[in-house]
């Protein structure tokens, strides 16, 4: 999975991720690239590669996530007076993010072997529209042409619902030093604000957990 970055390295990192695809991907789709939601264009972007690597006859991959690099890109076009890339809310990047999953699944309707997506999100609301539609397109949950993708320690509840539910989940371990480590969490949590709420439910769901454990040792029967 080759990571996106900054918008002024994206088109070098996607023209190395396709070439990589080209040279990988004959049998089943090995290399995947990554698609920021947040930004603009994402849909016609993920178009254009899924036409050109089909043209070509090899498979097909893509991490969707949302983006972690807002803040920085929005103080970048304003320093250097260009159009902001980034959508201009919350709703349109929901919107952009749930586009993207439509086309993939589509896509992979047709032909499982040579599509493969990462769901990569901790929102509960998108990873629900995921998965109703996974079903609405007759994707079956084990045969690996879908995915979701947490962070480990960041909606273990929403991974934990899915395993049960028969859901493939990677789980992404960050490992390192303090320094290396600690910037890329901080992107996490702000390309996945809806993290912190979910702490909160996740919280709640603990209290009540324990709450019903010590009462079953403590009133059994």
């Amino acid at each position: 999975m080759v990571d996106a970055e900054y918008t002024y390295m994206n088109p070098a990192l996607n023209l190395i991720t396709l070439a990589m695809m080209l040279n990988y991907n004959h049998d089943k789709p090995l290399v995947a690239y990554t698609y920021q939601n947040y930004l603009k264009g994402t849909e016609e972007l993920l178009k254009r590669d899924i036409e050109y690597i089909k043209s070509h006859g090899v498979a097909f991959s893509a991490k969707l996530v949302r983006g972690a690099y807002m803040d920085k890109e929005r103080m970048l076009s304003k320093k250097h007076e260009y159009p902001c890339p980034i959508n201009n809310c919350y709703e349109d990047t929901s919107d952009t993010y749930h586009k993207s999953l439509e086309i993939l699944f589509d896509e992979t309707r047709k032909n499982r072997t040579k599509f493969k997506t990462v769901v990569a999100s901790h929102n509960e609301s998108t990873v629900l529209h995921a998965a109703d539609r996974m079903k609405e397109f007759d994707i079956d949950k084990q045969d690996g042409s879908v995915v979701f993708g947490q962070v480990d320690g960041m909606g273990d509840q929403v991974s934990y619902a899915l395993g049960r539910a028969g859901y493939l989940v990677y789980k992404s371990v960050p490992y390192g030093s303090i320094e290396d480590t600690l910037p890329y969490l901080l992107r996490r949590l702000l390309e996945n604000r809806s993290v912190l709420n979910g702490v909160r439910r996740e919280r709640e769901l603990l209290r009540s957990a324990l709450k019903h454990r010590l009462k079953q040792k403590c009133f059994p029967g």
